[in-house]
């Protein structure tokens, strides 16, 4: 067999090290790469033959990268520790030549390598199936895959024939089904808890409603109402837990913390939600999962993203707001890992609230219309003020830059005001 370029990635680096260790002993250059997001990088550099790939982060994303930076004729062999399926098959313009079962021996994995770089054959199925194959193999029955969610599955499926027509689709549609409703179950309002004290921010200054909710035993709701609105904070042991929102701007998303955190480039990140076609459920747990990011960058994003929503409800002077005792926590929130101090919510709220008095005097507010301002020299700006000055076309307010830009009003009325500063534009 000559000798080949072979990338070889796996989420466990003993795995990694082995398959390292046996093909290097064959006389192929052999690249370990530390997650998907190094493996493309190392496959861009090196041209590889083969990429030995664990099957878990086969997703369409990962395949669709590998297929852009690497030759067409690129091979991929999918390890498991299901049981391996032979037939050979095309993902995402990848070819998926071969498979092998770990814990694999040197003589499994080298015979599925040369079947690789010996493959040639016609696909089988379309890469759709295939796709839905491996899932089938990878995903079992998980708890969260509840009778009420199999109960839907079957309405649909009595609606939709089609959606359900074979075992495969229908193991794909009960886990969709469970997902949909652990989504509904956490954006419900907080009606399970008991309303222990309602009022007006204003009449009841904000630190005391925050320190009332503080000092409560047990599992405490916190939500706050302006117009269609909405913001629910969660308290446990004098810490706030967890934080959501409904009806506000986009830019609250877990994701725009990730990119602000430097855990993911941008154009990286909108390409990934656009290929959401596997049934993970959130969006930290997927790219986890692919190797993205680590648990860090998300538990990082997870502290941004409550106390931005904390900072929000700190400045909405005049909503309302319900104290509940005894509420029952969303999923979500039960395994977010947050621990905020309420004293230090508070000071980055009250520390935000001067500073968006300051912006909102330089700019005039969120219905301000800037205007940009023609410069001879070539600013040096960041990804993100590059974003928001190409949005400044004296026609878009800075509430609509805010939306386009998917971040909170709060951070680009900072920016847009520093960018004023800088006489890169003005307000009309």
């Amino acid at each position: 067999m000559p000798r080949m370029k072979i990338v070889v990635v796996d989420p466990n680096p003993r795995v990694t090290l082995s398959a390292h260790r046996i093909l290097s002993g064959e006389s192929h250059d052999v690249f370990a790469a530390n997650g998907i997001a190094d493996a493309i990088r190392v496959a861009q550099r090196e041209d590889p033959d083969v990429v030995v790939l664990d099957a878990e982060l086969a997703a369409p994303y990962t395949l669709r990268e590998l297929a852009q930076v690497t030759r067409s004729d690129l091979a991929v062999v999918l390890t498991s520790a299901h049981a391996a399926r032979p037939t050979p098959d095309v993902i995402e313009d990848v070819r998926i030549a071969a498979t092998v079962e770990k814990p694999f021996t040197a003589g499994a994995l080298v015979a599925a390598v040369e079947e690789a770089a010996a493959f040639d054959e016609e696909p089988t199925l379309s890469g759709i199936e295939a796709l839905q194959d491996h899932l089938f193999e990878t995903i079992e029955d998980e708890p969260d895959v509840t009778p009420r969610a199999r109960q839907l599955a079957d309405r649909i499926c009595d609606e939709f024939p089609g959606l359900g027509r074979d075992a495969i689709h229908r193991r794909l549609l009960d886990r969709a089904c469970a997902l949909a409703l652990e989504d509904e179950a956490d954006k419900k309002p907080l009606a399970s808890g008991q309303v222990v004290l309602q009022g007006s921010v204003g009449p009841v200054p904000i630190e005391q409603v925050f320190h009332l909710a503080e000092n409560m035993p047990g599992r405490v709701g916190l939500t706050f109402t302006r117009g269609e609105q909405h913001i629910d904070l969660f308290f446990q042991d004098r810490y706030l837990v967890f934080a959501r929102g409904e009806g506000l701007p986009p830019g609250y998303a877990l994701g725009g913390f990730l990119v602000d955190q430097g855990a993911i480039e941008a154009d990286a990140l909108e390409r990934f939600l656009l290929d959401q076609t596997t049934p993970f459920s959130r969006i930290g747990e997927q790219l986890i999962h692919l190797g993205y990011i680590d648990g860090d960058a998300v538990q990082r994003a997870l502290f941004a993203q409550v106390q931005q929503y904390a900072s929000e409800a700190i400045r909405w002077l005049g909503s309302t707001f319900s104290i509940l005792r005894d509420v029952e926590f969303p999923e979500a929130a039960r395994n977010a890992g947050v621990q905020l101090p309420v004293a230090f919510v508070l000071l980055e709220g009250m520390r935000q609230l001067d500073e968006w008095d300051r912006v909102v005097e330089q700019i005039g507010g969120l219905s301000a219309v800037p205007v940009r301002l023609d410069t001879d020299e070539t600013p040096a700006l960041s990804p993100r003020e590059r974003f928001l000055l190409d949005h400044v076309d004296g026609r878009t307010s800075v509430e609509d830059v805010a939306r386009k830009a998917r971040r909170p009003a709060f951070e680009v009325c900072c920016a847009l005001a520093d960018l004023r500063g800088r006489r890169l534009l003005t307000v009309a």
